[in-house]
């Protein structure tokens, strides 16, 4: 049995013009805009195992630390602050404006190793 799981991050987009412009710009490159309870949210599925210079799909988007601060660097944060580090102090803010929901399951699937 192997253990599975999965993110997602939702972003409300009347917040995203307050926060640095690194962020803006990876919300606007790799997530997709859909309404919750008709207010507009950006929302990407957060995937480990691509990463930024590999990247094709809308509503998918990188999440290894190492991805989101070279992205930060290359694209305006600010000097001295990690554009990760800058994502989990907002998450953990209680605004509800970034938020990130993670799930994990056992997939039931017996791995067989030689």
């Amino acid at each position: 049995m192997s253990q599975q799981s999965a993110k997602m991050m939702i972003v409300r987009t009347e917040k995203l013009g307050e926060y640095p412009s690194a962020f803006q710009k990876y919300v606007a490159k790799y997530f997709k805009e859909q309404k919750i309870g008709g207010i507009s949210h950006h929302i990407a599925f957060l995937a480990p195992a691509i990463s930024s210079q590999h990247h094709k799909s809308l509503g998918v988007a990188f999440c290894h630390s190492s991805d989101i601060n070279f992205f930060g660097d290359r694209n305006g944060m600010e000097s001295g602050i990690k554009l990760s580090d800058w994502i989990k102090q907002k998450i953990k803010d209680d605004t509800q404006d970034v938020i990130e929901i993670d799930a994990s399951w056992d997939d039931c699937l017996l791995s067989v190793y030689d």
